[in-house]
Order: C-alpha cells, then structure tokens, then sequence
C-alpha cells in the first residue's frame, strides 16, 4: 500500500489523501481519495478503505499529516506481523525463553523466514501488549474485541466449550 498527499490549501482544493492498494506483484489495485486530515485503513467496513483480505488487520493503520504537514502511516496495533517489503516481514518480538544467550523462538522463526529469502525486523511490543493490555503472559499476540461494558471472565470467550 502506499500513500501520497497534496499541500491543501496551498493548491485551492483542502486537505486530499491518496491511498493506493497494491497487489502482491507491486501494481495500483485500486486507489482512493479521501477528502479530510485523515484515514483509516483496515477489513471492518467502519474504515475509509475496506480491503477484502482476510490476512488484514480490521483497523490496520491510520493515515495523517505530521507537525511538517508530511503524511504518516501509523500501525494501529497489528499484532501478528505485517510484510514493509517485499523481503522483509516485522513481527512482534516474542519475548520467548533464553537458552545460551539465544530466544528460541526468534531463531526458529528467523530460520524458517530465511529459508525463502525473508528477513525479520522485530518490533517492541512488551508495552503495548505486556505491561499496558495487563499481562498478556501467554503470548497470543492476538487481540479480541468484546463489547464495551463485558468482561472478559464472563464473556463467551471464557466459557469451555
């Protein structure tokens, strides 16, 4: 996907961002133009662009204007990995067990990449997922959206089945 902007008010027309959707071959798919400081990518139909892949995030990223009015693409949480080239995938680091100085599950996932030509760019999501989500201690790396006044202990997601 990629994302290209004009300056506004400079050309008369407001605030305008193009989106194009990429295939997998690297051609346009298809291209919006949205009218307004930002937009939002993903598969739920709430986005301002819908992509029908099930491999998509439902809010994927968010599209905006810096301080120096250059757009930015920024990544709404998405949790289990996204390709950034062709060759290259960044996945959330594990944080998997040590043994000799080596994070077993970084090395076999690196391994089974390397295998096709792919690099692993690791990304930091302790924070995010760990310590601001409260413990997410059985690394699922996978987020579930319940309604907003359910728990979580009472929900279907806790009942056996």
């Amino acid at each position: 996907m990629g994302t290209r902007g004009n300056g506004g008010s400079r050309l008369g027309i407001g605030v305008m961002i193009w989106i194009d959707v990429l295939s997998r071959h690297g051609e346009v798919a298809s291209r919006s133009r949205i009218a307004a400081d930002e937009a939002r990518v993903g598969r739920a139909f709430d986005n301002d662009v819908v992509l029908d892949d099930p491999h998509v995030a439902p809010h994927h990223l968010r599209v905006f204007r810096g301080e120096d009015g250059e757009l930015v693409a920024e990544d709404l949480g998405t949790v289990n990995g996204l390709y950034y080239a062709f060759d290259t995938f960044a996945a959330p680091d594990p944080h998997g067990p040590v043994i000799d100085g080596v994070d077993i599950f970084k090395d076999q996932f690196e391994k089974a990449l390397g295998a096709v030509g792919i690099k692993v760019a690791w990304i930091e999501d302790w924070d995010l997922y760990h310590r601001l989500s409260g413990e997410v201690h059985c690394a699922t790396n996978s987020k579930r959206a319940l309604l907003p006044d359910e728990k979580w202990w009472t929900s279907s997601f806790a009942q056996a089945p």
